[in-house]
């Protein structure tokens, strides 16, 4: 299994990402779009995209970046696994690869992610990585006639916080 970041020189293509927003939409109803809804809109200048494959794509990690002004200090994170391949460890990979990059990255002192409250795995995942619960936004998801409610949870950097999940070698 390799993980890359993403870049559009790559045998990856927008097409092949698309496939894989519309696989695993139709897999979880813990992704937050339905089939035939995700829109390739990445900026390779500012936003990051980190993809997990073996013969096809498995796993894709990104942040992005608003271009507002005042929030261009926060990144939003959101991650999506193939099914097949839960539990084989892609998820705390891609998270570990995703905290180096925000680490590093001097324009963020914030990342931010939305999970549904019932997504006990994923909120598990991102607690172990300091992730806190800032809030609750009730009735945020409608699925089959159904809502459901989303936390927003956060860290904040602390370069001595990261070091200790992320080991990044000295330069």
């Amino acid at each position: 299994m390799e993980f890359i970041t993403y870049d559009p020189s790559l045998h990856i293509k927008e097409e092949d990402i698309i496939n894989f927003y519309n696989k695993v939409s139709k897999q979880t109803e813990y992704l937050g779009i339905y089939e035939g809804e995700y829109t390739y809109n990445f900026n390779t200048d500012k936003d990051l995209m980190i993809i997990s494959y073996t013969t096809e794509i498995v796993g894709i990690v990104t942040i992005s970046i608003p271009n507002k002004r005042k929030n261009m200090h926060v990144g939003t994170l959101a991650i999506a696994i193939n099914t097949d391949y839960c539990n084989k460890g892609i998820g705390r990979e891609l998270m570990k690869r995703s905290l180096e990059w925000f680490k590093n990255n001097s324009s963020l002192t914030r990342l931010q992610l939305f999970v549904r409250t019932d997504n006990t795995r994923a909120i598990a995942l991102y607690k172990k990585y300091n992730f806190i619960i800032e809030g609750e936004m009730r009735n945020d998801t409608y699925i089959d006639r159904k809502y459901y409610n989303v936390y927003i949870m956060s860290v904040l950097k602390d370069i001595s916080y990261l070091n200790e999940y992320i080991s990044i070698s000295k330069e």
